[in-house]
């Protein structure tokens, strides 16, 4: 007798299910109820009392749901299109599986099995380990999970990248300009392009045309010259964002238009070591501080906060 099962994907594109695999129903991000059903899903795992905050988080990152129908035994058919998917299993009795078929949750916690792992690309492990490597030789052990891998993200738009640059870059520079006590300027480009820097925000536009300094303000605004070098080179309008190097405080980049944008590897490859650093938080406070606004930056790229917030429990 067969079992409806569920298998859950955070890839983008829908990968259906081939034959003999029948398919009951697919469910995209976007169908009805999907965040409800994902906030359930989230709930039952943790009702179990296994704390497992990679099942958790690949819930969260689930992009489409698969209902499909398979035997008390599934085939090696089912197991190689899971694994196609970075999918998880989840069986009608709680049990909840990864692509090798190992337990990553069961009601019975002695069926739970040791070696069970949450489904990564192969391009998403190599980036860890290369990322891992990178920091091991300046002194740093990093243990974070790998990334997502390409197939998993969604790159914002250029003409979106180039407007918010462009926005934090003026920001960034007003920031400068206060803290330095030295006239506030733009490049000439840039207000030739926009004379009335309609790419700021109503609250940027209020702090960069203030005749009087708000220490408040001034400290939310601070990082805006990282966060607009992070997006720059997203643009490919410079060569590229060291972890030692500091965000040019003239954003010189600014005199010049962006023709394309670097590719989802290269960003993921920032991401990933971005994130490492990050989530360490080993060096010093005003690294610290440039480290946070590049990495929120590479977030805002990459639309990554939106996992972070899909799910309201």
């Amino acid at each position: 007798m067969s079992s409806l099962i569920n298998v859950y994907s955070p890839l983008n594109a829908p990968i259906l299910p081939p034959a003999p695999i029948v398919m009951h129903r697919h469910y995209p991000a976007s169908a009805d109820g999907f965040v409800e059903h994902l906030t359930g899903f989230v709930q039952y795992i943790e009702s179990l009392g296994q704390p497992n905050a990679p099942l958790i988080r690949h819930i969260m990152r689930s992009q489409q749901r698969y209902s499909v129908h398979t035997d008390p035994a599934p085939g090696p058919n089912l197991w190689a299109w899971v694994k196609q998917v970075s999918g998880i299993l989840f069986y009608p009795d709680g049990n909840v599986l990864d692509p090798f078929g190992r337990t990553l949750v069961h009601p019975d916690p002695t069926r739970l099995s040791s070696d069970a792992a949450i489904p990564y690309s192969e391009s998403s492990l190599s980036r860890k380990k290369k990322n891992e490597a990178v920091l091991k030789a300046m002194g740093i052990a990093s243990s974070l999970l790998p990334l997502p891998d390409g197939a998993e993200i969604r790159v914002r738009a250029m003409p979106e990248i180039w407007q918010r640059a462009q926005a934090a870059g003026v920001v960034g520079l007003r920031v400068l300009a206060w803290k330095q006590k030295r006239p506030f300027t733009l490049p000439v480009k840039l207000l030739e392009r926009d004379p009335g820097l309609t790419v700021l925000k109503e609250q940027e536009r209020a702090f960069v045309l203030a005749k009087t300094l708000d220490p408040k303000l001034l400290l939310n605004f601070s990082g805006h010259e990282e966060f607009a070098f992070t997006l720059a080179w997203a643009l490919d309008l410079h060569a590229h964002i060291y972890l030692k190097e500091k965000a040019d405080p003239d954003c010189t980049w600014l005199q010049y238009e962006p023709q394309s944008i670097r590719s989802v590897d290269q960003i993921l490859d920032q991401a990933d070591l971005y994130a490492r650093v990050y989530a360490l938080a080993q060096l010093e406070p005003s690294e610290a501080f440039k480290i946070q606004s590049r990495w929120e930056a590479l977030v805002w790229l990459c639309q990554m906060s939106d996992w972070d917030c899909k799910i309201g429990f």
